[in-house]
């Protein structure tokens, strides 16, 4: 599973592992999920471990992992030396063999989740964003450079704010003629149909439930995250509601309550022509 960051990848990843039979999001012990861009930055033998153990299974169990690496980046990854010879083989072979879906979501909306989770600290475990953007507003974070850069590439042109950062992550994943693709506002709106789609796409077919279940977006803040993880545990449940990782709330169009009309220009002369060519519109 593969996306720009905060565009409806958890929300993916719930949908496929509630409604799949056999198919697991594959997480660290606490609970985090297990990633390739995990194995650049830690080199963790207990992290290569959990890889090598997946990828060596003789089951009918399909695993899921989220990425939101770009395809750069695990070229780059396959080819660095300074990365052991096991952690590039455990990285080619998820970029070679295993089935990518990407997920794609409107490139304002993604742009008002992404700042609002990293004002309420979503970021700082990775990167110290709050602290760096905590006098930050809207209009200045979305003309800030992409922070999301893994130790196996440097700063391009496309860095240089996240609006073009976003337009580059679509389409460099877009153009890979392998992969599937769905977009939140489809999951959102049509979810029902658009699970049958990614069931073909995926060709899983046989695997999809009768009966499916539409994930439900976690409550936010910590207190409702308590009490959902405690009714889970009195009812004696082992799978998580969600692995959403705080929502802003999920809804499609958010941005325009958000943006004002010079930062609507700003994405659109950032990301515009790559937002016509995947179905986004621009008023006017």
């Amino acid at each position: 599973m593969v996306s720009h960051p905060r565009s409806g990848t958890h929300f993916t990843i719930d949908s496929i592992r509630k409604n799949f039979v056999d198919i697991e999001f594959q997480v660290h012990p606490g609970g985090a999920g297990l990633s390739p861009e995990g194995l650049i930055l830690s080199h963790g033998k207990a992290l290569r471990q959990q890889f090598s153990d997946y990828l060596n299974q003789t089951g009918e169990t399909v695993g899921i992992f989220k990425s939101h690496m770009l395809p750069e980046d695990f070229e780059a990854a396959i080819e660095d030396p300074i990365l052991s010879t096991d952690v590039r083989e455990i990285i080619r072979t998820i970029y070679e063999e295993f089935r990518i879906l990407y997920v794609r979501r409107d490139s304002r909306d993604v742009m008002v989740s992404h700042y609002h989770y990293i004002k309420r600290g979503g970021g700082i475990l990775f990167l110290g964003e709050m602290n760096r953007h905590s006098s930050t507003n809207l209009s200045e974070f979305i003309r800030t450079p992409n922070d999301f850069i893994l130790p196996v590439r440097t700063f391009e042109n496309f860095d240089r704010n996240r609006a073009s950062y976003w337009a580059h992550h679509v389409e460099s994943w877009m153009c890979q003629d392998r992969i599937s693709q769905v977009s939140y506002e489809a999951l959102s709106s049509k979810w029902e149909p658009t699970m049958q789609s990614v069931a073909r796409d995926l060709k899983f077919e046989e695997r999809l439930k009768n009966q499916r279940e539409r994930p439900v977006l976690p409550t936010r803040g910590i207190g409702g995250r308590l009490v959902k993880k405690l009714k889970r545990l009195s009812s004696g449940q082992d799978e998580r509601t969600s692995t959403a990782k705080l929502p802003h709330k999920g809804k499609v169009g958010e941005w325009t309550k958000e943006f004002s009309e010079s930062d609507v220009a700003f994405i659109q002369r950032e990301a515009g022509a790559v937002m016509a060519r995947v179905g986004y519109e621009f008023g006017g």
